[in-house]
Protein backbone atom coordinates (compact mmCIF):
# COMPACT_ATOMS: atom_id res chain seq x y z
CA UNK A 1 0.00 0.00 0.00
CA UNK A 2 2.96 2.23 0.90
CA UNK A 3 4.96 1.51 -2.57
CA UNK A 4 1.76 2.73 -4.35
CA UNK A 5 0.70 5.75 -2.24
CA UNK A 6 4.79 6.68 -3.07
CA UNK A 7 4.08 6.16 -6.55
CA UNK A 8 0.75 7.86 -7.07
CA UNK A 9 2.24 11.21 -4.96
CA UNK A 10 4.43 11.57 -8.11
CA UNK A 11 1.58 11.47 -10.19
CA UNK A 12 -0.91 13.01 -7.80
CA UNK A 13 0.39 15.96 -6.41
CA UNK A 14 -2.59 17.03 -4.90
CA UNK A 15 -2.36 13.82 -2.43
CA UNK A 16 0.66 15.57 -0.41
CA UNK A 17 -1.59 16.65 2.31
CA UNK A 18 -2.63 13.22 3.04
CA UNK A 19 0.22 11.43 2.50
CA UNK A 20 1.78 10.98 6.39
CA UNK A 21 -1.73 10.06 7.50
CA UNK A 22 -2.18 7.32 4.72
CA UNK A 23 1.52 6.24 5.86
CA UNK A 24 0.40 5.73 9.51
CA UNK A 25 -2.63 3.93 8.24
CA UNK A 26 -1.03 1.88 5.85
CA UNK A 27 1.91 1.09 8.94
CA UNK A 28 -0.59 -0.06 11.60
CA UNK A 29 -1.40 -2.82 8.95
CA UNK A 30 2.13 -3.56 8.94
CA UNK A 31 1.98 -4.31 12.45
CA UNK A 32 -1.01 -6.34 12.47
CA UNK A 33 -0.09 -9.88 13.77
CA UNK A 34 -2.19 -12.00 11.56
CA UNK A 35 -4.06 -11.25 8.62
CA UNK A 36 -6.44 -13.72 7.06
CA UNK A 37 -6.29 -14.12 3.32
CA UNK A 38 -8.11 -15.92 0.74
CA UNK A 39 -8.87 -16.00 -2.95
CA UNK A 40 -10.47 -12.67 -3.59
CA UNK A 41 -12.11 -10.94 -6.62
CA UNK A 42 -10.11 -8.11 -6.04
CA UNK A 43 -12.06 -5.46 -8.49
CA UNK A 44 -15.36 -6.15 -6.72
CA UNK A 45 -17.49 -2.64 -7.24
CA UNK A 46 -21.00 -2.37 -8.30
CA UNK A 47 -19.93 -2.69 -11.97
CA UNK A 48 -19.45 -6.06 -11.16
CA UNK A 49 -22.82 -6.65 -10.10
CA UNK A 50 -26.28 -7.04 -11.39
CA UNK A 51 -29.61 -7.07 -9.53
CA UNK A 52 -32.24 -9.83 -10.45
CA UNK A 53 -35.45 -10.63 -9.21
CA UNK A 54 -33.71 -13.26 -6.63
CA UNK A 55 -31.32 -10.67 -5.60
CA UNK A 56 -27.81 -9.73 -6.48
CA UNK A 57 -25.45 -11.55 -8.60
CA UNK A 58 -21.59 -11.20 -8.72
CA UNK A 59 -20.92 -11.28 -13.18
CA UNK A 60 -17.54 -10.83 -12.74
CA UNK A 61 -14.84 -12.69 -11.86
CA UNK A 62 -11.79 -11.29 -13.22
CA UNK A 63 -10.77 -9.39 -10.94
CA UNK A 64 -8.12 -6.14 -11.91
CA UNK A 65 -7.70 -6.92 -15.76
CA UNK A 66 -5.02 -4.63 -15.89
CA UNK A 67 -2.91 -6.90 -13.29
CA UNK A 68 -1.01 -9.95 -14.38
CA UNK A 69 -2.57 -13.17 -13.41
CA UNK A 70 -0.11 -14.15 -11.09
CA UNK A 71 -1.03 -10.98 -8.90
CA UNK A 72 -4.81 -11.30 -9.62
CA UNK A 73 -4.85 -15.17 -8.24
CA UNK A 74 -2.52 -14.53 -5.19
CA UNK A 75 -4.25 -14.66 -2.03
CA UNK A 76 -4.99 -11.49 -0.26
CA UNK A 77 -7.66 -10.43 2.73
CA UNK A 78 -11.29 -10.36 1.84
CA UNK A 79 -11.28 -6.57 3.21
CA UNK A 80 -10.09 -5.89 -0.38
CA UNK A 81 -13.54 -6.77 -1.80
CA UNK A 82 -15.08 -5.06 1.18
CA UNK A 83 -13.37 -1.40 0.58
CA UNK A 84 -14.39 -1.56 -3.34
CA UNK A 85 -17.72 -2.04 -2.67
CA UNK A 86 -17.94 0.27 -0.32
CA UNK A 87 -15.72 2.62 -2.58
CA UNK A 88 -17.97 1.82 -4.98
CA UNK A 89 -20.99 2.95 -3.17
CA UNK A 90 -19.20 6.69 -2.33
CA UNK A 91 -18.91 6.57 -6.09
CA UNK A 92 -21.76 5.87 -7.55
CA UNK A 93 -24.05 8.72 -6.50
CA UNK A 94 -21.24 11.59 -6.99
CA UNK A 95 -20.82 10.38 -10.25
CA UNK A 96 -24.75 11.04 -10.73
CA UNK A 97 -24.92 14.35 -9.29
CA UNK A 98 -21.24 15.64 -11.36
CA UNK A 99 -23.30 14.22 -14.51
CA UNK A 100 -26.65 15.94 -14.17
CA UNK A 101 -26.82 20.24 -14.72
CA UNK A 102 -28.55 21.74 -11.53
CA UNK A 103 -30.02 24.97 -12.28
CA UNK A 104 -29.21 26.32 -9.30
CA UNK A 105 -27.06 26.19 -6.18
CA UNK A 106 -29.53 24.93 -4.23
CA UNK A 107 -30.27 21.80 -6.31
CA UNK A 108 -26.55 20.97 -6.61
CA UNK A 109 -26.70 21.33 -2.70
CA UNK A 110 -29.26 18.95 -2.68
CA UNK A 111 -28.19 16.50 -4.67
CA UNK A 112 -24.42 16.96 -2.43
CA UNK A 113 -26.55 15.87 0.92
CA UNK A 114 -28.87 13.18 -1.28
CA UNK A 115 -25.68 11.56 -2.60
CA UNK A 116 -24.00 11.37 1.16
CA UNK A 117 -27.04 9.91 2.56
CA UNK A 118 -27.42 7.23 -0.46
CA UNK A 119 -23.93 6.12 0.36
CA UNK A 120 -23.64 5.98 3.41
CA UNK A 121 -27.43 3.92 3.66
CA UNK A 122 -25.52 1.37 1.55
CA UNK A 123 -21.97 1.70 3.16
CA UNK A 124 -23.60 0.28 6.43
CA UNK A 125 -26.25 -1.68 5.14
CA UNK A 126 -23.47 -3.75 3.28
CA UNK A 127 -21.26 -4.08 6.30
CA UNK A 128 -24.08 -4.96 8.42
CA UNK A 129 -24.87 -7.93 6.00
CA UNK A 130 -21.23 -8.74 5.74
CA UNK A 131 -20.42 -8.87 8.84
CA UNK A 132 -23.30 -9.66 10.57
CA UNK A 133 -21.83 -7.62 13.60
CA UNK A 134 -19.60 -4.86 14.40
CA UNK A 135 -16.10 -4.89 13.57
CA UNK A 136 -13.19 -5.84 15.53
CA UNK A 137 -10.37 -3.27 16.03
CA UNK A 138 -8.28 -5.19 13.55
CA UNK A 139 -11.20 -5.06 10.49
CA UNK A 140 -11.53 -1.80 11.10
CA UNK A 141 -7.79 -0.84 10.73
CA UNK A 142 -7.48 -3.36 7.77
CA UNK A 143 -11.16 -1.79 5.93
CA UNK A 144 -10.08 1.93 6.77
CA UNK A 145 -6.32 1.00 4.86
CA UNK A 146 -7.70 -1.04 2.12
CA UNK A 147 -10.57 1.82 1.78
CA UNK A 148 -7.83 4.52 1.49
CA UNK A 149 -5.53 2.45 -0.66
CA UNK A 150 -8.61 1.58 -3.48
CA UNK A 151 -8.81 5.43 -3.45
CA UNK A 152 -5.79 6.39 -3.66
CA UNK A 153 -5.79 4.38 -6.97
CA UNK A 154 -8.70 5.96 -8.00
CA UNK A 155 -6.91 9.29 -7.64
CA UNK A 156 -4.40 8.10 -10.06
CA UNK A 157 -7.01 6.74 -12.72
CA UNK A 158 -8.96 9.64 -12.59
CA UNK A 159 -5.91 12.59 -12.81
CA UNK A 160 -5.02 9.76 -16.04
CA UNK A 161 -8.61 9.71 -17.60
CA UNK A 162 -11.15 12.06 -16.00
CA UNK A 163 -9.19 15.03 -14.25
CA UNK A 164 -12.20 16.35 -13.22
CA UNK A 165 -13.12 13.33 -11.07
CA UNK A 166 -10.23 13.65 -9.02
CA UNK A 167 -12.47 15.44 -6.24
CA UNK A 168 -14.15 12.24 -5.65
CA UNK A 169 -11.40 9.64 -4.17
CA UNK A 170 -9.59 13.28 -2.72
CA UNK A 171 -12.87 13.93 -0.91
CA UNK A 172 -12.40 10.35 0.46
CA UNK A 173 -9.08 10.00 0.95
CA UNK A 174 -9.33 13.52 3.37
CA UNK A 175 -12.46 12.03 5.20
CA UNK A 176 -10.67 8.62 5.95
CA UNK A 177 -7.57 10.57 6.94
CA UNK A 178 -10.02 12.16 9.38
CA UNK A 179 -11.45 8.98 11.01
Amino acid sequence: MTSRLEAALAVVPELEPHAEGLRRLFARVAQLEEVPVQRVHGDLHLGQTLRTSKGWKIVDFEGEPAKPLAERVRPDSVWRDVAGMLRSFDYAPRVAARTLEAPDEGTANQRHHRAEEWAGHNRRAFLASYAGRGLTPTEEVLLSAYAADKAVYETVYETRNRPGWVGIPLAAIARIGAA
